[in-house]
């Protein structure tokens, strides 16, 4: 293995060693609309608008975080959130049913 393949392979490593497992999430409040977050996939790291350790919803991110890191006019953001905010809501809806089914088997298995 080169030295690039290695480092590339180490930096991962690095980045998903501070990834949460559900089991160890704490639940919390988004830091920026209060919304509640009960599970890890639930939350996303608001920087450049919040602190190191908060976490925002995914409609925060959709609408308010991303604009924010692409550095968007008000106008731009509106058509971003037009655009993506139907995708990310048909995604929440197919986590909370693979969720509930995955709560379910745990529970018939127990």
């Amino acid at each position: 293995m080169n030295i690039e393949c290695k480092t590339q392979r180490n930096s991962v490593r690095q980045k998903t060693a501070k990834m949460v497992a559900n089991d160890d999430f704490q639940p919390c409040e988004c830091s920026l609309c209060g919304a509640e977050i009960n599970a890890a996939h639930q939350s996303n790291n608001p920087y450049p608008l919040g602190s190191e350790g908060d976490k925002c919803c995914h409609i925060c991110n959709v609408t308010q975080v991303i604009p924010a890191r692409l550095g968007l006019n008000p106008d731009e953001t509106e058509d971003l959130v037009r655009d993506l905010l139907p995708l990310v809501l048909e995604r929440l809806r197919g986590q909370e049913e693979r969720l509930k089914a995955l709560k379910d088997a745990r529970k018939h298995a127990a």
